[in-house]
C-alpha cells in the first residue's frame, strides 16, 4: 500500500494538517479521505520504490564510470517554476546542490517520501536493491568500451 491508501484508511474523516492541494499550501482542515500526495502516484505497489531504484542505479554506475563520487552539480529553479503549482512554488528562486553522486542519490530517493509517494522503507529497499544494477550496467558498458564484450 502507498501513503495515500494508508492515510485515507487510518485517518478517514479526521482532520489533518497537510498540503491542501495546488495553491492552498498547508491546511489544518483536510480529512484523511481527502489527502493526496504532492506528486501523482503510479498504479503499482509502494515496495520497493522504483524511483529510488533508478536513483541508486544511476548514481552507482556514474561513480564506477568516473571512478569518483564527486558530482558538483547545481540545479536552479526560478520562483514559480513548479509544474505542480505553477506561479506559486517555489516562493523564491532556489538552487539544489549535489556535491556528490551520493548526495544526489539520497535526495533523489528521499524526494519520493517528501512528496508523499512512498514510505521510507520502500525507498531504502529500492536503493539497496538497485545499486548492484548500477554495477552491472557499468560492467556491461565498460566491456563494450574496452572491446571485450561477449
Amino acid at each position: 500500500m502507498r501513503p495515500f491508501t494508508a492515510i485515507r484508511y487510518l485517518y478517514g474523516k479526521r482532520k489533518l494538517r497537510a498540503w491542501g492541494g495546488p495553491g492552498k499550501g498547508t491546511v489544518n482542515d483536510i480529512t484523511g479521505n481527502e489527502w493526496e500526495s504532492y506528486l501523482p502516484v503510479a498504479d503499482h505497489p509502494d515496495y520497493p520504490s522504483g524511483s529510488a531504484c533508478f536513483c541508486a542505479a544511476h548514481a552507482q554506475a556514474s561513480r564506477r564510470f568516473l571512478g569518483d563520487d564527486t558530482l558538483g552539480w547545481t540545479v536552479a529553479r526560478a520562483k514559480g517554476a513548479s509544474k505542480i503549482e505553477p506561479g506559486i512554488t517555489p516562493a523564491t528562486d532556489i538552487t539544489f546542490d549535489f556535491p556528490t553522486f551520493s548526495d544526489f542519490e539520497r535526495d533523489c530517493a528521499d524526494s519520493r517520501v517528501w512528496a508523499g509517494v512512498h514510505f521510507q522503507s520502500a525507498v531504502e529497499e529500492g536503493l539497496d536493491l538497485c545499486r548492484p544494477i548500477g554495477d552491472a550496467a557499468f560492467e556491461f558498458a565498460d566491456r563494450h568500451i574496452r572491446g571485450v564484450a561477449r
